[in-house]
């Protein structure tokens, strides 16, 4: 035991963590029972965003929070519900499918249902160009990709492959790809999770990204997304529920999540971010991997506006939006670094961090401990000229002129023994609680 716990240590005292902090901030949130939000996207300039509400779709105001259309469904006999809604590069058109094989297309102009397909639709999304469908099929005649021409309401193509549901498909941004989810039957009567990329000019296959063997259990895909420079794609997986990323320019597998259930990942707004939906949510570096910051709460649903730098969340029956503000402060700026001891520790712990000349008033960051689950547990802001009572204590000591440091000491006794993490300003250590 001593051994694992020292080899713990080691790790954990050498990986720092490097923030660029991109600060999620809430706009507003609301409790929308008993309506709830199956689907959401944002408009193209983000002023609103269009949510799948029951068997139509509701147009909200993104400042507000407040519902202020209902989109004209004209005859929506066969519209059960709105499922797996996207929305095209212009902003012009919604599509989705009832979870019956219908495919449906929506003008957001005129906020009204133009098409109505019957072609045995289970995913669907549309070109960059408005011009073609592209969705997948179980139909015996057209098994597999159908492409259809909206402009003369004809199949243009059908692309045969062997599938038992395609349950997503994605095009890329620039239009260059597109990706399908799908399960395959195999001659043991078990079933393989299929992620493939698909050249979107050629329609040929470029790369079966993963082919997982799930056993009996019928697994399939619930969410791909691209990267806004169609760079990385995420896939989430439903048996077990994990997050795969793949590098498409060497089509290699460059992560999954770490065996705690994650159901949802989105690219975030800054385009230098992306977030994992454990319970709480992490959000990492798309570069690095690296983790940037641990949400206080658990992430749904989710649409990223990169026009506005927002993100809509969906739990349950309530709602968030969130803006992406980057960290700004002085404070945390010029906190790139400190130091942290004893590790592992038992009574207290001490953050050496530099302080700011007095000239700018001495003005302190936040220092913010959290559990592994997320959870805050210690919080504290205080002035470096200014000495505090226990649990948190401040000490000048010298240092260069102009760039001396403060020694902050946290009280830790009264947290059970576990790792812990430690945030002040753009950086992250964390410790043992012996």
């Amino acid at each position: 035991m001593k051994t694992i716990i020292t080899s713990i240590v080691s790790v954990l005292i050498v990986c720092s963590i490097s923030l660029s902090q991109p600060t999620l901030e809430v706009v507003w949130q609301k409790r929308l029972y008993p309506t709830k939000v199956d689907f959401a996207k944002f408009s193209k300039d983000g002023n609103y965003i269009y949510c799948a509400v029951g068997n139509t779709i509701k147009k909200m105001d993104s400042k507000t929070g407040d519902f202020i259309s209902t989109f004209d469904n004209v005859d929506s006999s066969f519209i059960y519900i709105v499922d797996r809604m996207q929305i095209s590069n212009s902003g012009n058109f919604i599509v989705a499918h009832n979870g019956n094989g219908a495919a449906f297309v929506y003008d957001t102009r005129n906020e009204r249902k133009v098409k109505q397909i019957q072609l045995g639709a289970s995913a669907v999304t549309l070109s960059t160009d408005d011009r073609f469908l592209i969705f997948g099929s179980s139909r015996p005649e057209s098994k597999g990709i159908v492409v259809y021409n909206l402009m003369n309401d004809t199949i243009e193509r059908v692309i045969n492959y062997q599938h038992n549901g395609i349950n997503q498909i994605k095009i890329s941004h620039d239009g260059r790809y597109f990706v399908t989810g799908s399960t395959v039957k195999n001659y043991d009567n078990t079933f393989n999770d299929q992620l493939i990329l698909w050249d979107a000019v050629t329609m040929q296959q470029i790369s079966v990204l993963e082919s997982i063997n799930t056993g009996t259990t019928f697994g399939g895909f619930n969410k791909l997304v691209f990267s806004i420079d169609d760079k990385y794609l995420g896939s989430v997986r439903r048996k077990p529920w994990e997050v795969i990323i793949h590098n498409l320019v060497s089509k290699e597998r460059i992560k999954k999540s770490d065996g705690r259930s994650c159901v949802n990942i989105e690219y975030l707004p800054d385009s230098t971010s992306y977030m994992l939906s454990y319970i709480p949510a992490e959000i990492y570096d798309i570069n690095t991997d690296k983790l940037i910051e641990i949400m206080n709460k658990y992430m749904g649903r989710t649409a990223s506006s990169y026009s506005s730098r927002q993100l809509f969340v969906q739990n349950g029956d309530s709602i968030f939006l969130y803006t992406m503000k980057p960290t700004t402060s002085v404070a945390e700026e010029i906190t790139n670094t400190f130091t942290l001891s004893p590790n592992p520790a038992t009574d207290y712990i001490e953050v050496a961090i530099p302080t700011l000349k007095r000239g700018l008033g001495g003005v302190a960051p936040v220092v913010r401990v959290y559990d592994v689950l997320g959870k805050e547990v210690l919080n504290t802001s205080m002035s470096f000229l200014r000495k505090q009572e226990s649990p948190v204590n401040t000490d000048e000591i010298p240092g260069q002129a102009g760039n001396d440091s403060s020694i902050i000491r946290l009280d830790v006794s009264h947290l059970p023994p576990g790792v812990y993490f430690v945030q002040s300003g753009n950086m992250v250590q964390s410790f043992v609680k012996m």
